[in-house]
C-alpha cells in the first residue's frame, strides 16, 4: 500500500498543534465539534524578537558612543555587583536596553503561545492567558457582521485580525490568525448547519457573496496602495539619478 508523504507530514502536524492546544477542547459541551482550531500567526512571536533583538542592539549602539563621546571626560567609577561590574566602559545601558527588550519581547511571545482560537458547531471561543486564563466566547446565532484587517504584512504573509459584531454582548476581537476569511466562512457554513440557529440557505448564499466583495474590496485597496508607492520609489529613483 502506498503512501502520500506529503499527506502524512501534513496529519503529523496537524495532531500536533491539536495536541499543542489542550484547553478548549476540555471546555466543550456534549455533541459540539471542534470545526477549526487555531492560534495567532508566527508574525506574533517575529515582532517579538525583532524589537527585543533591536533594542539589544540599540542598547549596545548608545553604550559605545555613550563612551566615545563622554566617558572618557567623565569621572572614572566602578560598581562591582559580585557577578555584574560596571565601569566607564562597561556602563548599565546595554543592560537597561535589554531589559526593555526582555519586557517587549515577553507579551508579543505570551500572546503567540498561550492563545487558542476555535470555531465549533455551536459558538466560537477565544482563549487567553498561561495561568490566570480568560475565554471569550459567542454563539453562532449571536454573530452579526466579521471585519478583518490585514495591513500591508497581512496580505503579503497571508494573516488578518477578525472582529465579531455581535447582538446583546460586546464585540469579540479575535487576534490575527492565518487565512482569516477561511475562518469566517466556515462560520457561516457551521451557522447554517447548526439546529439551534436561525440561518437558511438565502442568508448564507448573500452573506457569502458579502464576505467575497469585502475580501476582493480589501485586495483591490491594497493593490492601488502598492501601486502609488512603486510609482513614487520609481519617481524618487529618476529624480536620484538626474
Amino acid at each position: 500500500m502506498s503512501l502520500n508523504p506529503k499527506k502524512s507530514t501534513t496529519n503529523r502536524a496537524w495532531r500536533y498543534s491539536i495536541a499543542a492546544m489542550r484547553y478548549i477542547p476540555k471546555i466543550l459541551s456534549a455533541g459540539e465539534k471542534v470545526v477549526i482550531l487555531s492560534r495567532p500567526h508566527w508574525i506574533y512571536a517575529v515582532q517579538g524578537v525583532f524589537w527585543g533583538l533591536l533594542l539589544v542592539a540599540l542598547g549596545f549602539a548608545a553604550d559605545h558612543y555613550a563612551y566615545l563621546y563622554y566617558g572618557r571626560n567623565a569621572t572614572d567609577f566602578k560598581v562591582d555587583l559580585g557577578l555584574i561590574t560596571f565601569t566607564n566602559e562597561k556602563t548599565p545601558i546595554p543592560w537597561l536596553f535589554g531589559l526593555t527588550g526582555l519586557m517587549v519581547f515577553i507579551p508579543y511571545f505570551t500572546a503567540y503561545v498561550t492563545q487558542e482560537i476555535a470555531l465549533t458547531s455551536q459558538r466560537i471561543i477565544h482563549k487567553r492567558g498561561l495561568f490566570n486564563i480568560k475565554v471569550d466566547e459567542v454563539d453562532l446565532d449571536d454573530i452579526r457582521a466579521e471585519h478583518v484587517s490585514h495591513g500591508w504584512l497581512g496580505w503579503l504573509l497571508g494573516y488578518g485580525a477578525i472582529r465579531m459584531n455581535c447582538r446583546f454582548i460586546e464585540d469579540i476581537n479575535l487576534p490575527a490568525i492565518g487565512k482569516p476569511y477561511r475562518f469566517v466562512k466556515a462560520s457561516h457554513k457551521a451557522r447554517l448547519t447548526s439546529p439551534s440557529a436561525s440561518y437558511d440557505e438565502t442568508m448564507f448564499q448573500t452573506n457569502m457573496k458579502k464576505i467575497e466583495d469585502a475580501q476582493q474590496t480589501a485586495q483591490n485597496k491594497m493593490h492601488a496602495r502598492y501601486l502609488v508607492l512603486q510609482e513614487k520609489m520609481k519617481s524618487n529613483f529618476r529624480r536620484a539619478a538626474h
